[in-house]
C-alpha cells in the first residue's frame, strides 16, 4: 500500500523519458548539495531527442568528498533507458554507435577512470543487473579497451532509484506529480508552481535582507538535529522560489518552499 511521502519501485517504472531525465537532474543537484559539492559539477540536458554521444547526465568534481552514498567516483557518467524490455544485449549495445565503435562520450569517461551507470525504470535482481554488466564489459574488451575488467560500471534500476528518491522531499513529490498521484493540500515543486499565470507575471526579485536570512537558513541546516521556526505574515509573490532548506538526514533533508 503506497505511504506519504514515500516511492516505491513501480512509482519510478512508470516514469517515461523525460520524467527520467529530469529526476536524474534533481537527484544529481541534491545530491552535490547534501555532500558538499558544488553544483555547477552537475550536466543533465533535458533535450532527449538529441544525439548525446551515450550520456544523459554527468557530474565531475575535485576534492572532498572521494564519492558519496550513490557517487562512487569524482565523475560519474548515467545513462537514461525508460523502458520495461531491455534485455542484457541490448545494454550492452547502449555504449556502441551503430557502425559498432564506442560512444565517443562514454569513451571519453572511462578513459579518464570516471564511472559509467545505467540508469533504468526496470526492475532487476542482483543476477540480472551482473549479466548486463558482464556483457558491457565483454563489449570493451573486444574493442581492446584495457580498462575493460577494472572499469566502474553500474546499473541502477527502479528499486535503487526508488532508494535514492526517498533520500529528498522534492523528488518524492516530483515523482508522485508526475505519476498522478500527488499529495495533498497543494503541495508541489517549484516547477509545478512557476506554471500558473500569477508566478509568472511577477518575476521574483531579490533583495540583501531576504537573501540573508536563507543563507542563514541553509547553514543551521546543514548540521545534523537543527530545527528552525518561522514565525509571521505569509508574503506572495515569488518568494517561494527562494526558500531552500535541507537537513542532514536521508527523510529530513527537506526542500521546504514558502509563500
Amino acid at each position: 500500500m503506497p505511504t506519504p511521502f514515500r516511492v516505491e519501485s513501480t512509482d519510478i517504472k512508470a516514469l517515461n523519458d523525460l520524467q527520467l531525465t529530469k529526476l536524474l537532474k534533481l537527484l544529481l543537484h541534491h545530491e552535490a548539495r547534501s555532500s558538499g559539492i558544488a553544483e555547477r559539477a552537475v550536466e543533465v540536458a533535458l533535450n532527449i531527442n538529441v544525439r548525446d554521444g551515450g550520456e544523459d547526465g554527468r557530474i565531475h568534481w575535485n576534492g572532498d568528498p572521494p564519492s558519496t552514498q550513490f557517487l562512487p567516483l569524482h565523475l560519474v557518467q548515467f545513462q537514461n533507458k525508460a523502458t520495461r524490455n531491455m534485455v542484457p544485449a541490448d545494454c550492452a549495445k547502449e555504449i556502441l554507435n551503430k557502425d559498432g565503435s564506442m560512444k565517443h562520450m562514454v569513451e571519453e569517461v572511462l578513459e579518464n577512470g570516471g564511472a559509467y551507470i545505467l540508469f533504468t525504470t526496470q526492475e532487476l535482481n542482483n543476477n540480472q543487473k551482473t549479466e548486463r554488466v558482464r556483457l558491457i564489459r565483454g563489449k570493451l574488451a573486444d574493442l581492446g579497451k584495457e580498462y575493460a575488467a577494472t572499469a566502474l560500471i553500474d546499473i541502477y534500476d527502479a528499486s535503487k532509484i526508488e532508494g535514492w528518491v526517498n533520500k529528498y522531499i522534492t523528488a518524492i513529490v516530483a515523482v508522485l506529480n508526475w505519476i498522478g498521484r500527488p499529495w495533498e493540500r497543494g503541495l508541489k515543486t517549484w516547477e509545478d508552481w512557476s506554471q500558473h499565470p500569477e508566478y509568472q507575471r511577477f518575476p521574483f526579485v531579490a533583495d540583501d535582507h531576504r537573501e540573508n536570512a536563507l543563507k542563514s537558513l541553509r547553514g543551521l541546516f546543514n548540521n545534523h538535529g537543527n530545527c528552525a521556526r518561522i514565525i509571521g505574515l505569509s508574503v506572495k509573490g515569488d518568494a517561494v522560489k527562494k526558500l531552500n532548506i535541507a537537513t542532514s538526514q536521508v527523510r529530513s533533508r527537506v526542500i521546504h518552499r514558502l509563500l
